[in-house]
């Protein structure tokens, strides 16, 4: 078991996983989501091979340095009110608003 500073938000996406918080076991499988608060007892148990997104608040430090998010593609706007974004291919995508 282990307890964190912050609290976690997350999202299964693939996979099956389990939750031991506080406690108590939560089996997680794709779609379910889940919430551990800040200096909460937990434990996570990967089950089959596991994907899922994690949020932390405040946000969560890896080796003292805290992740920084990466910063967004420009937009640049037209006359006809199309958003054109330039990827880091330097493929130019669209969408319309």
């Amino acid at each position: 078991m282990t307890q964190r500073e912050y609290e976690t938000a997350g999202y299964v996406i693939a996979g099956q996983a389990e939750l031991t918080l506080e406690g108590r076991t939560i089996n997680l499988k794709s779609g379910d989501s889940w919430l551990v608060p800040a200096q909460a007892k937990h434990a996570y148990r990967i089950q089959k091979t596991f994907t899922a997104i994690e949020a932390t608040a405040p946000p969560a430090q890896v080796h003292g340095a805290t992740i920084e998010q990466p910063r967004r593609p420009a937009r640049r706007w037209t006359a006809d009110r199309s958003m054109k974004r330039r990827s880091a291919t330097g493929v130019v995508r669209e969408a319309f608003l």
